[in-house]
C-alpha cells in the first residue's frame, strides 16, 4: 500500500507480501470478518495480527 507523500514507502504490516498477494491477504482477512470466521478486531492490534497470521498460514 503506497502512502501519498511518503516517497514511495510501502506498508505491508510486516507480512512481507507485495502486490496482488498483499491485496489477497487484505481481502481474505476482511472476508473472514464478513462471513463470521473472525470476530471484530477494530482497535485490537494483537487480535488483528492473530487473524492475519491465520490467513497467511492457511492461504499462502
Amino acid at each position: 500500500m503506497n502512502i501519498p507523500g511518503a516517497g514511495f514507502k510501502t506498508l505491508d504490516f510486516g507480512t512481507g507480501l507485495r502486490g496482488a498477494d498483499f491485496g489477497a491477504l487484505l481481502l481474505l482477512h476482511e472476508l473472514g470478518h464478513a462471513v463470521g470466521i473472525f470476530g471484530p478486531d477494530a482497535g485490537n492490534q494483537k487480535l488483528n495480527k492473530k487473524y492475519t497470521d491465520q490467513v497467511i498460514k492457511n492461504c499462502f
